[in-house]
C-alpha cells in the first residue's frame, strides 16, 4: 500500500522530468571522442617520440602495421605508392649480409736442372689456379633511431597555421590542396642536416627505381707465397713443369649483395 500511494504522488510530468535528466545523464556518461587540435590534413603519416599516439591520430591499421621496422623514402616518380622492399627489421636489428668471392693465379713454370732420384712427385705443377668462397656474415651498420608512426584520423578544425616547405609523408594518392611533391627527396633517405650543410644536397648514388632492392659490391686484394721446398734429384724428363716459386697476388670484386634496408615507398608533400 505504502508503494501505490508514492506512485500517486507522481504525475505525467515528473515522470516526463524524470526521463528527461535520466537521458541527459546517460549522454554525459559516455566517453567523448578525442579530436586533434592540429592543422594537419587527415591521412598525415608522422613520427612521434612518445609511446601513444596524441589525439585524432593512430597507430594502427594495415598501411601502419606494414611500415613498422621500415625506412619510410618518398615515392620515386613511376613508382607504387606503399611498396614495400625486404623484410622488416625486429625492434634493435642490425641486419647482416654476405657476399660471394672468386679469383685466380697463374704460377709460371720453372725448369729444375740436374734432379734425380725419389722425392719429387709433391710439387706444384705450373699453370692457373682458382680459388672462391663466401664472406663472413657482415653487419650493415646503418645508424638509425626507433619511433612511433602515427596516421591522422580526421580533419583538422580549421585551415591553421603549417609553415611554408614543411614535409609531411601521406597515405593518400594525391597531396592534399596546398601542397605538392617535392622532385629532389624522391628515391633517397633523408639525413637530418649536418652543421654547415646546404638543404636538399643530394649524396651517394642515384635515386633509388621503383621496388628496388639496392646492391653493392666490394673489390678485394692481396697477396701470398706458397711454400718452398728442395727436391731430391729426379730423371731429366720430370725437371720441367714445376710451378714457379715467389709472391703471387690477387684481385677482383666481389659478388654482389643487398644493402638490406627495408623500406616503404610512400608519397610525401610539401606544404606550399
Amino acid at each position: 500500500m505504502r508503494i501505490a500511494s508514492l506512485a500517486q504522488l507522481l504525475d505525467k510530468h515528473s515522470l516526463a522530468a524524470m526521463v528527461i535528466v535520466f537521458l541527459v545523464a546517460t549522454a554525459f556518461s559516455v566517453p567523448l571522442v578525442s579530436y586533434a587540435q592540429d592543422p594537419y590534413p587527415s591521412q598525415a603519416i608522422a613520427f612521434f617520440n612518445a609511446r601513444e599516439c596524441p589525439g585524432g591520430w593512430t597507430p594502427t591499421g594495415n598501411l601502419l602495421d606494414v611500415m613498422t621496422g621500415r625506412f619510410l623514402v618518398p615515392v620515386m616518380p613511376n613508382g607504387t605508392t606503399q611498396h614495400t622492399v625486404e623484410t622488416a627489421l625486429a625492434s634493435g636489428e642490425n641486419p647482416t649480409h654476405t657476399h660471394s668471392f672468386s679469383s685466380s693465379i697463374t704460377l709460371s713454370s720453372t725448369y729444375i736442372h740436374g734432379v734425380d732420384g725419389c722425392c719429387d712427385d709433391s710439387q706444384t705443377s705450373e699453370g692457373k689456379y682458382t680459388f672462391g668462397g663466401t664472406t663472413a656474415a657482415s653487419t650493415s651498420e646503418v645508424p638509425y633511431v626507433q619511433l612511433l608512426v602515427c596516421m591522422k584520423s580526421h580533419e583538422p578544425p580549421g585551415s591553421g597555421d603549417i609553415p611554408s616547405g614543411v614535409l609531411m609523408f601521406t597515405a593518400g594518392l594525391d597531396c592534399p590542396s596546398g601542397w605538392s611533391q617535392p622532385a629532389a627527396t624522391q628515391g633517397r633517405f633523408m639525413v637530418g642536416l649536418p652543421a654547415g650543410g646546404s638543404p636538399l644536397a643530394t649524396f651517394g648514388g642515384d635515386p633509388l627505381a621503383p621496388h628496388e632492392d639496392r646492391t653493392h659490391a666490394h673489390s678485394f686484394s692481396g697477396s701470398f707465397t706458397p711454400g718452398s721446398k728442395s727436391l731430391t734429384q729426379a730423371p731429366w724428363w720430370k725437371a720441367w713443369g714445376y710451378g714457379h716459386w715467389g709472391a703471387q697476388n690477387y684481385s677482383g670484386e666481389s659478388g654482389t649483395a643487398s644493402t638490406g634496408l627495408p623500406y616503404m615507398q610512400i608519397l610525401q608533400c610539401e606544404k606550399g
